[in-house]
């Protein structure tokens, strides 16, 4: 498990609650966005080969939370 604390706030478990009992209505979109300052200083965070870039170095961690708040896994995706 990747440094995930945030499925564990109060917050994000209300929000799941209401949206299984459909409070909130159907999600149709979500936009997840992060920023990561001194990433720049950060040679693989850059580098696609190493297993980096900003896909690679970053979505982790709102593809963890969609997944876990909808209930759902991804069948695909990119970026």
């Amino acid at each position: 498990m990747a440094a995930q604390k945030a499925v564990f706030l109060p917050l994000t478990q209300k929000i799941k609650q209401l949206l299984q009992q459909g409070a909130i209505g159907e999600v149709s979109w979500i936009d997840a966005q992060s920023y990561h300052p001194g990433g720049t200083k950060i040679a693989w965070f850059q580098d696609i080969t190493a297993g980096g870039g900003a896909f690679h170095g970053s979505a982790a961690y709102p593809l963890d939370y969609i997944q876990y708040l909808l209930a759902q896994r991804f069948t695909s995706y990119h970026g």
